[in-house]
């Protein structure tokens, strides 16, 4: 069996979706800029900035060397903001868009060769609410996010003679710890849970899914409404 990629599988989302394929029985490498904890052994963890180019070449390689083949990859690192335009340092704009959007470029781009070689593979990109709408104190997170999308469906047009399946997951309010400051208590029950997403992430990547989510978008809106949503 071809290994599965997680870039950004330390975090919750990245890690719940780590959990579902393992009980596949999916070897499994996380690239991330911290390690995985209480992982199985089945489980890789790599440290990896998906935004160095060098780190995600070092990574592949020692995915290639441990677990095989890279047969699907799934970009679900992300930085999160709430910040007023005019107050958002332009370090953390240009952080914040080549670590949602640039980074999943970059580990497209190193595993891409080696599917293309095979003749087929999967790269599924976690998306957001965002993707499609427009709120407040989300400048950044939201251009990058419609750039991710963007980047998805031009990708799955260039590559699908040749068999690569790309998929957008684009859930809306999912607890996390990076999304919990910007939820009300009252309000978190309402809030998807990580295992939530990966279900629908692991659907895209079955068989089933291979065949039908083609340069699609899955939405996972949820009963959520996270702050500054317009409409």
């Amino acid at each position: 069996m071809d290994a599965l990629v997680v870039a950004g599988g330390a975090g919750d989302i990245g890690k719940a979706i780590v959990q579902r394929f393992t009980r596949e029985g999916w070897p499994v490498s996380v690239w991330d800029v911290k390690t995985l904890t209480g992982a199985e052994p089945a489980v890789q963890s790599l440290l990896c900035d998906i935004t160095d180019e060098g780190d995600v070449a070092a990574a592949l390689a020692a995915t290639q060397a441990e677990l095989g083949q890279v047969g699907c990859l799934v970009n679900a690192a992300g930085l999160a903001q709430y910040d007023d335009f005019l107050d958002l340092p332009t370090e953390r704009w240009n952080r914040i868009i080549d670590v949602n959007l640039a980074g999943a470029a970059t580990t497209a781009r190193a595993v891409l060769p080696g599917m293309l070689r095979r003749g087929g593979g999967t790269v599924i990109n976690i998306c957001s609410i965002w993707s499609r709408m427009a709120g407040v104190k989300r400048s950044a997170y939201i251009a990058s996010k419609w750039g991710l999308l963007g980047l998805t469906k031009s990708l799955s047009e260039e590559f699908r003679g040749q068999g690569i399946q790309f998929a957008a997951i684009s859930p809306g309010p999912v607890l996390t710890e990076m999304t919990r400051p910007f939820v009300k208590p009252e309000e978190a029950a309402t809030w998807m849970e990580p295992a939530t997403v990966a279900e629908a992430v692991w659907f895209v990547a079955s068989p089933a899914g291979r065949a039908a989510v083609v340069g699609s978008e899955i939405e996972l809106l949820g009963w959520g409404r996270p702050a500054g949503l317009k409409g």
